[in-house]
Parts: C-alpha cells; structure tokens; sequence
C-alpha cells in the first residue's frame, strides 16, 4: 500500500532522511478500521532513547534512515533540543516492526549508533 501526503501534511527534512507525518485517514478508508487495528495489533514495538549531541553528529538520521530502510516505522514520542553548545538532546522514539526478529535486529543496531531501550521496570506505572 503506498501514501501520498495529504493536505495539510508537515514535512521534515533530517540530510538525507524524509520524515512525513500523514493522516491516517486513507488508510482507514482503504482497508477499513477494524482491519486496520488488527493490523496495527499484529506489529512489534520497541522504544528507544537517545541522548547528547545527535544531531549535530548526524546521528538523529543515521537512526531514522535504519529504521525506514528496515521496513519499520517511528513515532518521535518527545524530543528536547539541548539550547546551548554545552547542552544535551534528548529524543524518545517508539519503534514500530513487522516481526520480533526484525524489530530486534534493528533494536540492536542502534544500540551500536547509541541508542538506549526504554523497557519499563515491574511495577513502574
């Protein structure tokens, strides 16, 4: 299934990456909503963090063009930008995959970018 932007679509260019926010919309139309969420249930997520200078060290793109090449998709949960030189960024970025073994895989590359899991402790709420 392929989409197109929408009216009223932000786009974002990161270097080489695209990021583009869509409606959901003509997705929900073209399949139905309840496919659609049985869909959406059957995926795998994950969430990262990253933190310190990311983004002027290109690693920000370099993170969102591994997941988009591997077939996943992100949802930039927060995302903080340090105000001074001295100062870090922070980014939380869910992670969204077809399979376990994929979203592994992908989870454990950008663990060697620097990327951190955010795996709520038991009893965390």
């Amino acid at each position: 299934m392929r989409f197109s932007p929408g009216r009223g679509a932000a786009h974002i260019r990161f270097s080489h990456v695209d990021l583009r926010y869509w409606s959901t919309q003509p997705c929900v139309d073209a399949i139905g909503a309840g496919k659609l969420h049985r869909l959406i249930l059957s995926m795998f997520s994950e969430t990262i963090e990253l933190r310190g200078h990311f983004i002027d060290s290109l690693t920000l793109p370099k993170v969102l063009d591994q997941i988009v090449t591997r077939g996943a998709t992100f949802n930039i949960v927060e995302f903080k930008i340090g105000q001074k030189r001295v100062d870090q960024s922070f980014a939380r970025i869910e992670i969204t995959a077809p399979t376990r073994g994929e979203l592994n895989e992908l989870i454990q590359r950008l663990q060697e970018q620097g990327a951190e899991v955010n795996r709520p402790q038991l009893g965390d709420k």
